[in-house]
């Protein structure tokens, strides 16, 4: 017999479906940070050939990317408090669409390397996949001088805004993200393996959790407000900042 106390789901009863809450909090764990470049180094003004159904595709890199735990937004009292996390971002691609209405859907993939505190000079390899949402009208708030300033910028005006070129007038949007992690396996206990996989699986079972769960990032993108540094990959984004929280107490 379950042990469970979470209602069950059932097709015919709305009311369990809003009944059902999740078994843990979202717990923090760790921040990405990064600037934001031009996957394709390219800065024409040639928005046709990333012209798709439904808007723009952007090619973006993450460059300067650190992944760390700060001290002041994790919980001691956690049971689960997490390993603290140092390290870099070695790759990444993120094959973004800005779309026609205003809304910025994020597909990024990047290749993370982080140390222990206590072994640092041991290096392993994670890899990181994440999907994520921001709503490019919060860029362009109307001002005095718009038509109706008292109405919310839509988002399809914003997204022809940025298609001419306009610098936005706040520095910085929230972006929301899901995030899913692969950490390596524990090397074989017999058999012949090479070095390198030996050393880079010396610590999978304290990053093997990562893979085991599911996680959310509540952040912000930091605008430039310089018409001159508009790029049609990137617009007027400058750096991303994303706390990453673990969804539940355990893994699955």
């Amino acid at each position: 017999m379950s042990t469970s106390t979470q209602p069950r789901l059932t097709h015919d009863d709305p009311g369990t479906h809003e009944a059902f809450v999740p078994t843990g909090p979202l717990s923090y764990r760790f921040t990405i940070a990064a600037k934001v470049t031009s996957l394709v180094a390219e800065r024409s003004l040639d928005l046709a050939r990333r012209a798709v159904p439904g808007g723009s595709r952007l090619y973006i890199e993450y460059t300067d990317g650190t992944v760390k735990t700060y001290d002041y937004l994790a919980d001691p009292g956690d049971p689960d408090y997490w390993e603290k996390l140092s390290g870099t971002i070695l790759t990444s691609g993120d094959w973004a669409l800005l779309r026609s209405d205003g809304v910025l859907a994020l597909d990024a993939r990047m290749t993370i390397e982080v140390s222990l505190p206590e072994d640092g000079n041991n290096k392993t390899k994670l890899s990181a996949l994440f999907w994520g949402v921001a709503n490019l009208a919060l860029a362009y708030p109307k001002g005095p001088r718009d038509e109706n300033p008292d109405q919310e910028r839509t988002g399809e005006e914003a997204y022809q805004l940025w298609l001419k070129g306009e610098p936005p007038t706040e520095a910085e949007i929230p972006v929301k993200l899901m995030l899913r992690f692969d950490a390596p396996s524990p090397a074989p206990i017999s058999g012949t393996i090479a070095e390198r996989y030996v050393k880079a699986s010396l610590h999978a079972d304290r990053y093997s959790r990562l893979g085991r769960n599911l996680y959310v990032g509540i952040g912000r993108v930091t605008l430039k407000t310089n018409k001159d540094l508009w790029s049609p990959d990137t617009g007027f984004a400058e750096a991303v900042a994303i706390n990453v929280y673990e969804v539940g107490d355990r893994g699955i």
